[in-house]
């Protein structure tokens, strides 16, 4: 089915069909100033095929998806005003420009797809290059209102930060290129959310392991050994031996490197991540509790309720 749809000037989407010059002129105002293509051609030329969406939801909060492989060499330049936005792409390469900052966004060869996370105290230009025959899949959510939450990361223009983008939040990306119907607004205002408190999570986490600055170096590259490793086990249940054991380090002192670097245990932190996983999987993918349960690290499906009530209410 093809099909093109512009409803109350919120939303602008293209279905399994072109998406020409006049239509990323037109509607890349939804989200940006200044919103053009740095070479001319025609109005009507296509320049991109496939799934495209922009779309307004709460106040200061907009989702781009695009699903799409491009017809040409396409490169488009905006003004970007103050804000947060987080960048996901799931295939495709494109090279981003805004300000003084440089990104080639998209997943390496061999590497794991990493997510961006960049604030804006000041409009700014962004220019976005992405070759012909690129098959571009991506998430990008923008929000002009929470810098307040996050303001220590915010107040510096520019600022930027990289995560993993571990299963759940992928597949919360892959679900939101193409959305159930109906309920499409509000399925992707929600799992727009998830993504950003995803980066919340992530940006407390660098935070929390700068506090450990205080670390030798050789401490500092353990706790970076048994962050990865961590990092590294995906849906894999983990137990506090395993992880020293893979680190290469004692379970004593993995603790006290965790605690001075995290300030909580190797325990608890595992079962907070455990529980965000399962939330996340719940949420997105076709999992039973009883499968939730088991990635959190809980053999009793009561005992994971219990649990997760207690830590998300």
């Amino acid at each position: 089915m093809s099909m093109k749809e512009q409803a109350r000037a919120v939303e602008f989407l293209v279905r399994n069909d072109d998406v020409t010059v006049d239509d990323l002129t037109r509607y890349g105002q939804l989200t940006a100033t200044g919103f053009g293509l740095a070479s001319h051609h025609a109005a009507t030329r296509p320049v991109l095929k496939g799934d495209h969406r922009i779309l307004l939801l709460q106040s200061g909060l907009s989702v781009h998806t695009s699903d799409t492989t491009a017809v040409d060499d396409l490169t488009t330049t905006s003004e970007q005003t103050p804000g947060l936005s987080i960048l996901l792409f799931l295939s495709g390469k494109i090279d981003v420009c805004m300000g003084e900052l440089r990104m080639s966004l998209g997943p390496g060869e061999d590497g794991p797809i990493r997510a961006v996370m960049v604030s804006r105290t000041k409009r700014e230009r962004l220019v976005r290059k992405v070759a012909r025959g690129q098959q571009v899949r991506h998430c990008a959510f923008d929000n002009d209102d929470i810098r307040q939450t996050v303001l220590d990361f915010c107040n510096s223009h520019l600022s930027h930060l990289e995560w993993e983008a571990d299963p759940a939040l992928l597949a919360i990306a892959e679900r939101m290129l193409h959305p159930p119907v109906p309920g499409e607004k509000l399925y992707l205002e929600s799992r727009a959310l998830d993504v950003l408190l995803d980066g919340f999570a992530a940006l407390c986490s660098s935070r929390q392991n700068a506090r450990g600055l205080h670390l030798s170096p050789a401490e500092a590259h353990r706790l970076e050994v048994i962050d990865a490793t961590i990092a590294a086990a995906g849906n894999r249940k983990l137990s506090v031996e395993q992880v020293a054991r893979e680190s290469g380090v004692s379970v004593s002192t993995m603790q006290r490197l965790f605690r001075a670097g995290h300030e909580m245990t190797v325990g608890e932190y595992l079962r907070k991540r455990g529980l965000n996983l399962a939330r996340r999987l719940l949420e997105a993918e076709n999992v039973s509790i009883a499968e939730a349960a088991y990635l959190a690290g809980y053999n009793s499906p009561t005992n994971f309720a219990t649990a997760f009530k207690r830590e998300f209410g």
